[in-house]
């Protein structure tokens, strides 16, 4: 269901606000192609760096370690990758609940509800029998359903990475950020490559560089992890990530 939630979101404040069948429907339509035409590459993280649902999950049961970045220094280097390295990424907080996924989409509703009030969704050209307007208040006419339109669609476009921050309630234990590198065949297509047992994965590469913050503040060694704390402080303060605290998980899983 991901990506499909802004749909949903859309369709609901619409019908709320009493936006009639027809324009719903065309919304959805362009919608649907939003999510079918781009895409976007995602480095999902948790606020939460010690849950034993994580390290069953995404730690090769619980064999691995959770690495606690600094979000200071995950928000400088994204401000600073879109100007190096475009598009660069995003860094942003998932939204779990209805309210939430409200409160980020409807300022983005209420300029589309806008346009479409302007005219977005009329057709234009044409003139009925008892029209009596001349061809230039046609041609303005024309030039203003023209414009509407060319804005609802940069509106629906800006939408775009909303496909990634909203996720549903059942998830929300995850408490996840994301950074978000958008991904448009064609246009904004950059990117490396790797293989997997079934498939390859396109993906982006950002240096963790550094800047005015360090870029790690604490590693959580899981349940089922064997190296010694201080063997792997010292393995990051070799590899030029300073002094990091280092601590053994406080859950029991066998």
């Amino acid at each position: 269901m991901e990506g499909k939630l802004v749909t949903k979101v859309i369709t609901r404040l619409a019908e709320r606000d009493g936006l009639d069948c027809d324009s719903i429907e065309r919304i959805r339509a362009w919608l649907n192609l939003l999510e079918s035409e781009f895409d976007g590459f995602g480095f999902c993280l948790s606020e939460e760096g010690d849950l034993l649902s994580q390290w069953r999950g995404y730690a090769a049961d619980a064999t691995g370690v959770a690495i606690g970045f600094s979000r200071d220094y995950l928000e400088e280097i994204s401000a600073s990758s879109v100007k190096e390295n475009p598009p660069g990424f995003s860094l942003n907080r998932v939204e779990y609940t209805l309210m939430g996924h409200e409160s980020k989409v409807e300022p983005i509703y209420g300029k589309m509800r806008k346009h479409i009030d302007d005219g977005a969704l009329e057709i234009s050209g044409q003139r009925g029998l008892l029209d009596i307007r001349s061809d230039e208040e046609i041609d303005e006419d024309r030039k203003r359903i023209a414009n509407s339109h060319a804005n609802l669609a940069l509106t629906v476009l800006s939408l775009f990475p909303m496909l990634f921050h909203l996720k549903a309630q059942a998830f929300s234990e995850e408490k996840e950020w994301r950074l978000l590198s958008l991904f448009i065949e064609g246009v904004v297509d950059k990117c490396l490559y790797r293989t997997s047992p079934d498939r390859v994965i396109p993906y982006r590469s950002f240096e963790l560089r550094a800047v005015e913050h360090p870029p790690i503040l604490e590693v959580v060694l899981g349940p089922k992890h064997r190296t010694p704390p201080h063997i792997v402080k010292a393995f990051l303060k070799n590899n030029g990530f300073g002094e990091v605290g280092v601590r053994p998980s406080e859950a029991s899983y066998r």
